[in-house]
C-alpha cells in the first residue's frame, strides 16, 4: 500500500523515468485483424486485457473458443448475483470492527482508505470494492476470489489479510496490513531520477543493486512458495511489488492468479482462449500465441523484472501494446546494458535470459531455481546459467577459501623470494668466485711474468757485463806495448791449459793479460748476478777459449773443459764473423758430466785488430741457481701441482711442483700435453684453465705463463683451479 511518505529510504535516493506500461486501454484494431474487445474499466487500471480471436500477426490462425479466466483459490467458476448476494449478506458489517477513515489510493478496480482496528486498535488498510462494481458480478467475484487467495497464502512476503467485510449497501471490504513505502516501479523511477540528476558516480550503485536483487530474491520466496501450493500469480511486473519502509518486500495483487495444474486439463484437448489477461509488456510468447501456460510464465516475468533491477530500464517497450508484443514475439529484447553504462557482471546477464527465454524448455524449471542461481551469483559461486571455465573455477576457489589462497600466496611469496635470495646469493657466490677465481689467476700469472722478465733482466745484465769485460781484454790483447809484470797477482787462480796436440811459450802475452783479469773473473762467477738463497752463484764457470788451442777456466778447479772447445758448435758459431759479437746458447747439460745441472752459455767474440775472430769469453749459467738468485718467490707456489720451464721445441728444461724445480731425468724430455703446449707456443704470455680427468672426475685447472724473451724459453706454473682459490684467499686473510 502507498503512502505520502514517498522518502522513506534516503539510504538510497535511486529512480528512473516511466519504465512500465501504465494502465493500457486498448483498441487494438490496427494489432488485431477483425476486432479486439476491451474490457471498460477506470483510465488509472493497470492490468489490460485483450483478446486473441484471430491474430494474423502470429502463426496460428485458428479459431479461439472465448471463455473468462477468473481465479477464485486458483480455480476457474462462474459467478451469479444471487449466489454472491448471499455471500456478502453473511459477511460482518465493516463498521462493526473497523472505522473507515480518508481514502488514499485506488485502482480500477478498488479505493484503498486508512483505517483503524475498533478492537485490536492497529491501524490497518481497508480495500473497497468501487460502487460502481457492487452489481458487477465479475468484479465482486474477481475481488472476492483476490481475498481468497491472498488469504489462503500465508508467507512473510504476502500481504496479509486479516478480515473480509460488507455493509450495508452490499459493498465488499478488505481488511489487511498497512504498508508504509512504496511499489518497486516508483522505486526504480527514484533511482534513475537521482541518478541522473547527480550523476551515478555519486551513488554506490552495486551496492544499490546488490539490496534490489535481495527484494527480488524475497519476492521469489513469494513465489515459489504460491507455485507450491498450486497457484501462479500471472499478472507479476514491479508495480505489484511493495517495498515498505523497513525494506520488506511483499507480492501484491493476487486477482488473475490461477491454478497452475488445473483439473480436467487435458492438452489434447485444451484449446486457446480467446481472451488473455495480463500486462503486455510481461505477456510470455506462448500466452501471446494464445498457447497454454504454466509456472513459467512466472519465471519469465520475474526474468523481464530482473531486467528491469538490474539495467534500470525495460526490456521491452513501445508506443503501443501491439508494439510491445510484436517485439516480445520476436525476442527484440533491448540488450542487457546498464542504463548508466554500469558494468553488468556476465553471470547475471546469463541468468536474466535464461529467466526470460523464448521457449520455456529454456528457462529455468522452477522459481527456487532461478533464486538459487542468483543466491549463488551473490556468493560469487558458479551459476548453472552460465558454467564456469576451468580457469574461472579456479579463480572462485581462491575467492571462496581466502585463508587457503593467502596461505598458499604467502608460501608461493616466500618460496618466489626465497628463490630470488637463493638465485641472487648463488649469483653473488658466483661472482665472488669468479672474481677470487680472476684475482688468484692474475696474481700468478703476475709472479709468473715477473720471474720471466727478471730472468731477462738478469741475462741481459750478465751479457753485457760479459761483453764490457770482453771488449777490456780485446784491448789488452792488441795493445803493443807489454803487460806490466808487476801488475799480475800472483795467485791469478785461473787455470791455464792447452788443448791436446797444442803448446804455447809462457811469456805468451794473451797469458799475462788475462791473468791480469783474474779479479774480473772472479767476480763474474761469484758476484756477476748475485747469489742465491744458500750463498751460491748461479754462474758455475768462466773462461777464455782461443782459436789455436789456449784456454783458461775459472775456478781452477773446474773439469769441465777437458776437450777442445774448437770442436764444439757454439764455439764454431761464435766465432764466425756473419754471427753476433754476442749471445746465449741452448740449455744444455755436459756430456761427460751426467750429474752436471743444466746449464746456459753466455759468449762474446775477441777479435784481432784484424778484426779476426781470436776466441771466445764465456761462462756457464746454472739456470736452477738462477731462479733463486733472482729471489721471485710466490707463496701460491707451494700448491702448484706443477712449475716447468721448456724451450721453443717443446723440450722440458726442468721442471717440479710445490715451488720446487729439478733436472728432468732421462732422455725423454719432450712435454707431454701436446694441446697446452700448443697454445702456450701460439700466445706466449696469457693463462688458460682446462680439466684433466682424474679417477673418473673432471678436475678444473689453470696454467699461467710468460715467456723468457732473451732465452726463448717459456716458464709456465699449472694449479687446480679451487685449490689456487682456496689458498689465495687464506693468503690474503693472513696478509691483512
Amino acid at each position: 500500500m502507498t503512502d505520502d511518505r514517498s522518502d522513506w529510504d534516503n539510504t538510497l535516493k535511486m529512480d528512473t523515468p516511466d519504465l512500465s506500461g501504465k494502465t493500457i486501454e486498448l483498441p487494438l484494431d490496427d494489432f488485431m485483424p477483425r476486432r479486439i474487445r476491451k474490457k471498460k474499466s477506470p483510465s488509472v487500471s493497470r492490468t489490460a486485457t485483450f483478446f486473441t480471436e484471430t491474430l494474423s500477426l502470429f502463426r496460428d490462425h485458428s479459431k479461439d473458443t472465448e471463455e473468462t479466466i477468473r481465479a477464485e483459490q486458483g480455480q476457474v467458476r462462474h459467478h451469479n448475483v444471487a449466489q454472491e448476494q448471499d455471500e456478502s449478506e453473511q459477511l460482518g458489517r465493516l463498521e462493526e470492527d473497523f472505522e473507515r477513515k480518508e481514502a488514499f489510493a485506488g485502482g480500477g478496480q478498488g479505493i484503498i482508505s486508512r483505517g483503524r482496528d475498533l478492537h485490536l486498535r492497529r491501524l490497518v488498510a481497508i480495500k473497497s470494492l468501487r460502487e460502481e462494481h457492487l452489481n458487477d458480478p465479475a468484479q465482486r467475484g474477481a475481488f472476492l476470489a483476490e481475498a481468497r487467495v491472498t488469504a489462503q497464502l500465508e508467507h512473510p512476503a504476502i500481504l496479509p489479510i486479516y478480515s473480509i467485510h460488507s455493509d450495508d449497501n452490499k459493498g465488499l471490504h478488505l481488511a489487511m496490513k498497512m504498508v508504509y513505502g512504496q511499489d518497486l516501479k516508483s522505486y526504480l523511477q527514484t533511482i534513475v531520477k537521482h541518478y541522473r540528476k547527480d550523476g551515478i558516480r555519486a551513488y554506490n550503485e552495486r551496492k544499490s543493486l546488490r539490496f534490489r536483487l535481495d527484494l527480488f530474491l524475497r519476492i521469489c520466496d513469494a513465489l515459489s512458495y504460491a507455485h507450491s501450493r498450486n497457484i501462479m500469480h500471472c499478472d507479476l511486473k514491479p508495480e505489484n511489488i511493495m517495498i515498505g519502509e523497513y525494506h520488506e518486500a511483499y507480492l501484491m495483487d493476487w486477482g488473475i492468479a490461477r491454478l497452475i495444474r488445473e483439473p480436467g486439463y487435458d492438452p489434447a484437448t485444451w484449446t486457446k482462449p480467446k481472451r488473455i489477461t495480463g500486462t503486455p509488456r510481461f505477456l510470455t510468447p506462448e500466452a501471446i500465441r494464445g498457447e497454454h501456460c504454466d509456472e513459467r510464465a512466472d519465471i519469465y516475468a520475474m526474468g523481464l523484472i530482473l531486467y528491469e533491477i538490474t539495467t534500470l530500464e525495460e526490456a521491452y517497450s513501445g508506443n503501443t501494446p501491439e508494439a510491445i508484443m510484436r517485439k516480445i514475439c520476436a525476442q527484440d529484447m533491448r540488450p542487457v546494458v546498464h542504463l548508466f553504462k554500469h558494468p553488468i557482471d556476465s553471470d547475471l546477464k546469463a541468468i536474466i535470459l535464461k529467466a526470460a527465454a523464448e521457449d520455456p524448455e529454456d528457462r529455468y524449471p522452477s522459481v527456487k531455481a532461478l533464486a538459487d542461481d542468483l543466491r549463488k551469483y551473490l556468493r560469487n559461486e558458479e551459476v548453472s546459467a552460465n558454467p564456469d571455465s576451468l580457469i574461472r573455477k579456479a579463480v572462485r576457489w581462491t575467492m571462496h577459501h581466502s585463508k587457503a589462497t593467502l596461505i598458499f600466496t604467502l608460501l608461493c611469496v616466500i618460496a618466489v623470494v626465497g628463490n630470488l635470495a637463493y638465485n641472487l646469493a648463488k649469483q653473488i657466490t658466483t661472482q665472488q668466485t669468479e672474481f677470487s677465481q680472476k684475482t688468484a689467476v692474475g696474481i700468478a700469472f703476475h709472479h709468473c711474468a715477473e720471474i720471466a722478465y727478471k730472468i731477462d733482466r738478469e741475462l741481459s745484465k750478465m751479457e753485457n757485463l760479459l761483453i764490457a769485460t770482453g771488449n777490456e781484454l780485446e784491448f789488452f790483447y792488441n795493445r803493443s806495448t807489454p803487460v806490466r809484470r808487476d801488475l799480475i797477482p800472483e795467485e791469478t787462480q785461473l787455470k791455464l791449459w792447452s788443448a791436446p796436440g797444442t803448446k804455447h811459450h809462457a811469456d805468451d802475452h794473451r797469458i799475462h793479460a788475462t791473468n791480469l783479469f783474474s779479479r774480473r773473473f772472479i767476480k763474474l762467477v761469484h758476484g756477476g748476478l748475485g747469489k742465491d738463497t744458500t750463498g751460491i752463484s748461479p754462474v758455475t764457470l768462466a773462461g777464455i777459449s782461443f782459436d789455436d788451442g789456449l784456454n783458461f777456466t775459472y775456478p781452477a778447479d773446474s773439469a769441465a773443459m777437458e776437450d777442445d772447445l774448437r770442436d764444439n758448435p757454439d764455439f764454431k758459431n761464435r766465432i764466425r764473423q756473419d754471427q753476433p759479437v754476442s749471445g746465449w746458447t741452448a740449455p744444455f747439460r755436459q756430456k761427460k758430466n751426467a750429474d752436471a745441472p743444466t746449464v746456459l752459455t753466455c759468449s762474446v767474440r775477441i777479435n784481432t785488430p784484424e778484426k779476426k775472430a781470436a776466441g771466445i769469453l764465456y761462462l756457464d749459467l746454472d739456470i736452477s741457481r738462477l731462479l733463486q738468485s733472482i729471489k721471485v718467490k710466490n707463496a701460491l707456489q707451494d700448491y702448484a701441482d706443477e712449475m716447468t720451464i721448456i724451450d721453443d721445441a717443446g723440450r722440458m728444461i726442468l721442471t717440479g711442483k710445490s715451488g720446487q724445480l729439478g733436472e728432468v731425468s732421462g732422455t725423454d724430455n719432450g712435454y707431454k700435453d701436446k694441446a697446452l703446449l700448443a697454445y702456450i707456443l701460439q700466445y706466449e704470455n696469457g693463462y688458460l684453465n682446462f680439466t684433466r680427468n682424474e679417477d673418473g672426475t673432471d678436475v678444473e685447472y689453470v696454467c699461467v705463463f710468460a715467456r723468457c724473451q732473451t732465452l726463448g724459453l717459456f716458464y709456465l706454473e699449472i694449479y687446480k683451479l679451487q685449490t689456487l682459490i682456496e689458498n689465495h684467499a687464506k693468503l690474503r686473510i693472513k696478509k691483512d
